[in-house]
């Protein structure tokens, strides 16, 4: 049997999932209903987008197709998609094509027209999103690059500094006891790229990969396959910004939103890559 990991907020007990393999299908936005029905999409169960009313408007790869909303074909005749077209999918600006190697890529330089994510890297509205119906704001994000990697973490601080934050518990493992979501991601992306999230087993080239963890209680999620994130600025030694930043978790939790992290030097990095970078 796989490894069995307990997760959920803290003070919640949660269902076990096991790690490796399919995608868990403990997952929000009805897959149970998608099961019963035996309509499957492409991503190992998962219910076909579309499926489901709404789906086809909530910026998720629900199928785990890498085709989002009004691009992916199961979106075909759903009512907010009439007149679009593949590739009309509104995500602030950006179209994205899979093309034939499924790489999520702009589909041209007039795509990359996204609204500025703006703001203070300690004032986010990133939203951990639980499947129990429970959520949490990750205002505070924070990044630095290693190993030649870029390397972003959010966390809870209500209002305080999320440098200041990261410094202490990283250095002496106390002042901060819940969430914590980091994202690495092998190289340091340009403005413009859009980068795949995936499970760590799967990940290849410049895909990330995540983990979210819950320092209280040692609940751990790990990116699935079918995330991603659309970078708007990563300037080493200042700030990376990000719009629509979404990842699928081991245990059913939906992390998604824009952020806006600050360099900070404490960020951990995680040790260092094999020699092949660690990807296949």
């Amino acid at each position: 049997m796989k490894d069995v990991v307990h997760i959920g907020p803290a003070g919640s007990p949660r269902k076990q999932v096991k790690k490796g393999g399919c995608r868990s299908r403990n997952r929000i936005r009805g897959w149970w209903l998608a099961s019963m029905l035996g309509t499957m999409g492409a991503g190992c169960g998962l219910p076909a987008e579309g499926l489901e009313p709404g789906s086809c408007g909530d910026r998720v790869d629900n199928d785990g197709d890498y085709s989002f909303d009004c691009d992916d074909p199961g979106c075909a005749g759903a009512p907010e998609c009439q007149g679009m077209g593949v590739g009309a999918t509104d995500k602030g600006g950006i179209g994205f094509d899979t093309g034939d190697t499924g790489a999520l890529e702009p589909t041209s330089p007039g795509d990359e027209d996204a609204q500025p994510v703006t703001g203070s890297c300690n004032e986010n509205q990133y939203t951990l999103n639980f499947d129990d119906g429970t959520q949490l704001v990750l205002n505070a994000w924070v990044w630095q690059e290693g190993w030649g990697g870029a390397h972003l973490v959010g966390m809870a601080t209500n209002g305080a500094d999320g440098c200041a934050v990261a410094s202490e518990f990283f250095t002496s493992f106390s002042g901060y006891d819940t969430w914590f979501f980091q994202i690495d991601l092998p190289t340091v992306p340009g403005a413009g790229d859009v980068v795949r999230i995936q499970d760590a087993d799967s990940a290849t080239g410049t895909d990330g990969t995540a983990r979210l963890e819950n320092l209280a209680t040692g609940a751990l999620e790990t990116s699935q396959d079918g995330g991603r994130m659309a970078v708007q600025q990563a300037a080493l030694g200042a700030v990376f910004t990000a719009s629509d930043v979404y990842t699928r978790m081991s245990g059913g939790t939906a992390p998604q939103g824009d952020l806006v992290a600050c360099w900070c030097d404490a960020t951990p990095i995680g040790p260092a890559p094999d020699d092949d970078g660690g990807r296949d």
